[in-house]
């Protein structure tokens, strides 16, 4: 794998990025979206660059956010309308990875690609004999909030290098850390929707056969197409908002093209990230009025959130089998869809069949 100097992946992040400082919320690098969709945003260039300067940005956005950055999210969620969504996430993947442990013998070795909160909630959703033979590596970029999830579990007489292992680094450098073949379940919550491009394949080599990846994760369309991205920021106002739109548009030639009808489960999940979007620059004003707000704990608005039927393309190309037979019984679909009239909360699942 090419080797890149930071230097150069902070330069090619930006170079896909407008001047966002006087907007109500930061934008960050367009690398951050699809990258399936980087045509539509005019974004050409060196691969292995474009890929791990979108990597660099994600990493960077997160390594410093603290637990403030949680409690905005979940604030700018309750003014959204939708408090809520989150915690619906975080309990059905914990009912999954419930299930998957009960099918798993002996001591069963558990990772969280984006320990945090959820962590917690899926481990107390265990039974207590499960708990007991519960090995977790708990990685998450963010230093501050992974320690803050080991002092949970020091809370709770667990001890580390003995029921757990702490990971500071983003998940898709699994393979640096754990040994192939020796996880058994594999989980996130909100974790794999900040990659540009889905790969699977670090988690599959790292999974023993018959292991199961369980992840839950918010799914939308919205950053597709520059159009649907211009559009939402004309809802929002801001002092220097007509020269900030029209440099977006230059930067953006195609956001001022109609983007493609989306279905309306689509439409109305990207309706619900506008919306908690538009919750977030309320939050956030307001921690800068009272003089609190910390830059690392700021929140970009490009991101992937990937289609769910890419993710299952994705996880099945991997090498895994997303039949729920395979599955036996851990979700009663797959993708699940956890609200009715929305595609934006799914739990999704594969299984590294033994061959």
């Amino acid at each position: 794998m090419r080797v890149f100097d930071e230097a150069l992946l902070a330069q090619t992040a930006e170079s896909f990025s407008i001047d966002d400082s006087r907007m109500p919320l930061r934008l960050g690098s367009a690398l951050r979206i699809p990258s399936y969709a980087w045509e539509n945003w005019s974004i050409t260039g060196d691969a292995d660059l474009l890929h791990e300067a979108s990597e660099w940005a994600y990493q960077d956005e997160w390594k410093g956010g603290s637990d403030r950055q949680i409690r905005y999210l979940a604030e700018s969620a309750k003014m959204a309308g939708n408090p809520g969504n989150l915690g619906i996430l975080r309990e059905a993947c914990a009912q999954a990875v419930k299930k998957a442990v009960k099918k798993s013998e002996g001591r069963v070795y558990l990772a969280d690609i984006g320990a945090g909160l959820s962590t917690t909630v899926i481990y107390e959703a265990l039974d207590k004999e499960d708990k007991e033979r519960v090995y977790l590596y708990l990685l998450e970029p963010s230093q501050q909030r992974l320690e803050k999830t080991a002092e949970y579990f020091r809370n709770r007489g667990l001890e580390e290098n003995k029921d757990f292992s702490l990971i500071a680094d983003k998940d898709l450098n699994i393979q640096k850390y754990i040994q192939p073949e020796s996880i058994h379940i594999i989980t996130g919550v909100a974790t794999v929707h900040h990659h540009h491009r889905p790969d699977f394949n670090n988690y599959y080599e790292t999974l023993v056969p018959g292991g199961f990846i369980i992840l839950a994760d918010l799914h939308n369309h919205m950053f597709e197409h520059p159009n649907r991205i211009y559009n939402f920021l004309e809802t929002l106002e801001w002092e220097t908002k007509s020269s900030d739109l029209a440099a977006f548009a230059e930067k953006f030639p195609k956001a001022k093209e109609q983007a493609p009808p989306l279905a309306p489960p689509a439409q109305k999940a990207d309706e619900l990230i506008y919306a908690n979007r538009r919750g977030w620059t309320k939050v956030r004003a307001e921690a800068v009025r009272r003089g609190e707000f910390d830059e690392n704990d700021d929140l970009h608005l490009f991101e992937a959130h990937i289609p769910v039927e890419k993710y299952l393309e994705a996880i099945e190309k991997a090498g895994f089998s997303t039949k729920t037979g395979h599955l036996e019984g851990i979700i009663p679909s797959n993708p699940l869809q956890l609200i009715p009239d929305a595609s934006l909360l799914m739990i999704t699942a594969g299984r590294k069949l033994n061959l």
